[in-house]
């Protein structure tokens, strides 16, 4: 897959108005499972429609809400946030949802899987995650519930 991040592809979507499994392998040198996959992804987000018309999925440009993120907003070990907790910090700021559900995917994938369980690539995914979740909570107030958990544990991995 060519390296992309959320803010991208949403620079890219706004320019379409449909887009399509063949197109997503051509523009992400992705193998069909894996565009089937981004599909879904960009479907959860709401980024495009979940019902094709013929093989095209139309784009939905007022859900392309990501901003960047200027640096003076962040603190801690990583200088940016995830794309995921970018969306985060967007909607609840914008729309003021009743629910918000993010996962910090990179933890356990990058951070656990990849490098060793309380490894220093491990520990410094979780110390980024724990910046990003900091900020998340921070802009929820007292209007959100905030609860904080973990997919699996890994002793003695």
């Amino acid at each position: 897959m060519r390296k992309t991040n959320a803010l991208l592809i949403q620079e890219t979507l706004k320019q379409r108005k449909y887009i399509s499994i063949p197109w997503l392998q051509l523009e992400y040198d992705l193998t069909y499972l894996e565009a089937r996959e981004f599909l879904k992804q960009m479907i959860l987000r709401g980024w495009v429609a979940s019902e094709p018309t013929g093989i095209h999925y139309s784009v939905r440009r007022k859900q392309l809400c990501l901003r960047k993120i200027r640096r003076d907003e962040v603190d801690g070990l990583y200088n940016d946030l995830t794309a995921d907790s970018i969306l985060a910090l967007t909607c609840i700021e914008k729309y003021h949802p009743d629910f918000v559900f993010l996962y910090m995917v990179e933890t356990d994938e990058k951070g656990g899987h990849d490098s060793g369980w309380m490894s220093e690539t491990y520990l410094d995914y979780v110390a980024h995650a724990i910046n990003n979740v900091k900020r998340v909570y921070e802009a929820a107030g007292d209007e959100y519930t905030v609860i904080v958990t973990a997919d699996h544990g890994g002793h003695d991995r």
